[in-house]
């Protein structure tokens, strides 16, 4: 990589890093671009070389966020399980990476504040959706299940998870355990 770009990229996860912690420390509200630019010792000029607005930062950290916490969950599940396994699993994972106070925070508190749902819901679908999909069309191809539309059974999937994600922490706890049944439900009924 050549030098011009990891400097870039060293002061944009700079910038992100300082700004995560003001938002997990002060919240949202009392996160500044100003107050974080002097905390990391930055200029104006280089957080609007790489970010256009606070939102814009805020949205980077929340899919940072989000990614990482779904790439975790679908690796701690083995590979050589099922498919439909494997799904149910990586749901009950996922919601077990909300039980780290900081990642709940960011992914049911700060990042739906500032960005709304429809871009949660986007982010969210960019790496969730498509990891639920792949695995049903696996699951299809090995004659683990047959499906009309596994998008539809991804989203529904999905939304199941998402909903349970919004409990309180010990409803969510308690929900997880319904988590293969309901998707044994799910696509049962979309078979």
């Amino acid at each position: 990589m050549p030098r011009q770009q990891e400097r870039s990229e060293t002061t944009r996860n700079a910038i992100c890093a300082v700004f995560r912690k003001s938002l997990l420390e002060r919240g949202l509200e009392a996160t500044t671009t100003l107050s974080v630019l002097a905390e990391a010792g930055l200029s104006k000029g280089a957080l609007y070389h790489h970010f256009a607005s606070k939102a814009e930062i805020v949205e980077t950290i929340y899919r940072e966020e989000s990614h990482a916490a779904v790439k975790r969950a679908a690796t701690s599940v083995s590979g050589d399980l099922p498919p439909v396994e494997r799904l149910k699993l990586a749901c009950s994972a996922w919601l077990n990476e909300l039980n780290e106070p900081d990642v709940a925070r960011i992914l049911l508190q700060i990042g739906p504040a500032a960005l709304g749902s429809s871009k949660v819901r986007e982010i969210e679908d960019e790496l969730t959706l498509r990891l639920f999909q792949a695995l049903l069309e696996e699951a299809m191809e090995l004659g683990q299940v047959s499906l009309s539309d596994p998008l539809l059974a991804a989203r529904l999937i999905n939304g199941m998870v998402a909903e349970v994600a919004v409990l309180p922490r010990s409803d969510r706890k308690a929900a997880a355990g319904t988590i293969g049944p309901v998707v044994d439900a799910i696509l049962t009924s979309l078979g």
